[in-house]
């Protein structure tokens, strides 16, 4: 960028203002206190998230069969056949060329 200035000392100055600055910090604003007026409607209304949560964190991990107890529905009666509890030939053999050395 070239600027035109007589022989000598000069001082130029830049001054660059970013597109939507201003546009994007007013909607920023707005949104802020629309979710700070949202949430004193919720807490005035008693309205509450539920506490709730389930995460793998909150279950042991175990490397038998056995399922956990608080995860088996105990009006379930239907049993795994014993045909699904073992692999066929070629589920077998599938794993035997899938072993890493």
């Amino acid at each position: 960028m070239a600027v035109p200035a007589e022989a000598g000392d000069n001082t130029i100055e830049f001054h660059y203002e970013t597109p939507g600055l201003h546009l994007g910090a007013w909607l920023t604003l707005g949104g802020v206190i629309l979710l700070i007026v949202y949430l004193l409607i919720c807490r005035k209304l008693g309205i509450r998230r539920n506490k709730e949560t389930v995460c793998c964190i909150d279950y042991p991990v175990s490397a038998e069969d056995e399922a956990l107890p608080e995860l088996t529905d105990e009006t379930d009666t239907t049993e795994e056949s014993p045909a699904a509890a073992e692999p066929d030939e070629k589920t077998a053999a599938a794993d035997d060329d899938m072993e890493v050395s």
